[in-house]
């Protein structure tokens, strides 16, 4: 007996999938009821489910409406994106005085890391493929993004969103862009695929922006992201401030970081070249050995000051093998 309401349902969403493949144009709910055949309740349950999957995307902000009825359509094919809306080439999407996060993130890499020597995996590629050759770390590079993402998320910088050429940008809420899907920690200049239309509503956006995201690209205003590049430069907690530091002749006010001492990365060198330990050992390991050569640092701090090193050198005997221990709750904590 509970099945057959399942059926009818899933069948009803087939013939909205079916009508709307079949026609060029968005349709009304009065025009899929007329090309389906099917009940008017039956088509409002399968809309207001393929929208909330994503199968079926709100045209009325891309389309205009029917008079007044919102008007419903299938998501943009990656074959069609070039005809409506057209997708970014050369960045022609991206207005004047706006930058697309990718470009921003690579000016900030630049930034935070320059002026430092590129790491040993890079400089073998150089020296086998070329010294011209253009190659970044991936360390950096994800780095740079993660805190361009954080700073998006805290409200510190204003991330937007433009679909057509020549149209305004749309703000794009901090707690949307929470929700959207990250690789390694950092958004894509494409947002998709997109988290359900409730997600994004929920998290103060509407279906014109639901719209947009599908298929415009995200970008920060210019100004604005210098301003907050000085902001965060200030701060001197940049890779590429950090030699300055050292050779300050007045120290800032406060403790000075574990983590910027030149005696403890130089210790942590020595162990890792003179083989008393590496990546596949544990951090008490190498406590043990600083504090025999008189040298104090918690081990936490130390656990960052190997991080550290491994972003800025990229020598793979720095990189930590995490163990994870299951606990009596049956969850899974790393352990140093």
């Amino acid at each position: 007996m509970d099945q057959a309401p399942d059926r009818s349902l899933r069948k009803a969403r087939q013939a909205v999938l079916d009508h709307l493949t079949d026609t060029d144009e968005p349709q009304s709910i009065a025009e899929i009821v007329a090309g389906t055949g099917a009940d008017k309740n039956a088509i409002d349950q399968a809309l207001h489910h393929l929208v909330d999957t994503s199968d079926v995307i709100i045209a009325a902000a891309i389309a205009g409406d029917h008079d007044g009825a919102p008007t419903y359509t299938l998501p943009l094919k990656p074959s069609s994106l070039a005809v409506v809306p057209p997708q970014p080439v050369g960045g022609v999407l991206v207005p004047d005085g706006f930058l697309s996060l990718s470009s921003a993130a690579n000016i900030l890499e630049s930034k935070m890391w320059g002026g430092l020597p590129p790491p040993k995996p890079v400089e073998h590629i150089k020296e086998e493929l070329g010294k011209k050759l253009s190659v970044g770390w991936w360390r950096w590079r994800v780095r740079a993004r993660k805190d361009l993402r954080a700073a998006a998320i805290k409200g510190k910088l204003q991330v937007l969103v433009v679909a057509f050429p020549g149209a305004d940008p749309v703000p794009v809420p901090a707690k949307v862009l929470k929700q959207l899907i990250t690789s390694r920690g950092q958004l894509s200049d494409h947002p998709v695929p997109l988290p359900p239309l409730s997600v994004v509503k929920a998290g103060g956006g509407d279906e014109k922006l639901y719209a947009l995201m599908k298929t415009g690209i995200l970008i920060v205003n210019g100004k604005e992201f210098e301003a907050w590049c000085r902001s965060e430069g200030r701060r001197g907690k940049w890779p590429s401030q950090w030699p300055s530091q050292w050779s300050r002749s007045k120290r800032p006010e406060g403790r000075p970081s574990k983590r910027t001492d030149k005696r403890l990365r130089e210790a942590v060198l020595a162990c890792v070249k003179y083989e008393r330990w590496n990546g596949r050992m544990s951090i008490p390991s190498l406590h043990r050995a600083l504090r025999s050569d008189g040298l104090e640092i918690s081990e936490d701090a130390l656990s960052g000051l190997v991080d550290q090193l491994f972003d800025e050198i990229g020598d793979s005997r720095l990189r930590r093998r995490v163990k994870y221990v299951k606990t009596t709750k049956g969850q899974f904590l790393p352990q140093n």
